[in-house]
């Protein structure tokens, strides 16, 4: 799970590091780290990055276990999906 190419389970991670110059390991786990990064960000700014990386996940893993067919019910609800504070 350490390869960044290959962690599915990254997004969050993926996000804090290009959007808000994080350097977090890209493992996949949400521990003090992450968590740290993610209490540090505005939670407007850090919204629809979160939003993206979970609709990029719904892609990859439709692609490559031939989930295809619930990736239209899987980003609907990503869509329905609001920030609100």
């Amino acid at each position: 799970m350490t390869c960044e190419r290959e962690c599915l389970r990254c997004g969050i991670q993926k996000a804090l590091n290009r959007f808000f110059d994080c350097d977090l390991k890209l493992d996949g786990i949400i521990g003090k780290n992450t968590i740290k990064a993610i209490n540090s960000c505005p939670p407007e700014l850090l919204f629809n990055p979160i939003k993206s990386a979970r609709m990029d996940y719904y892609h990859t893993i439709a692609q490559r276990w031939q989930n295809h067919k619930f990736t239209k019910g899987w980003l609907k609800r990503v869509y329905a999906i609001k920030f609100t504070l």
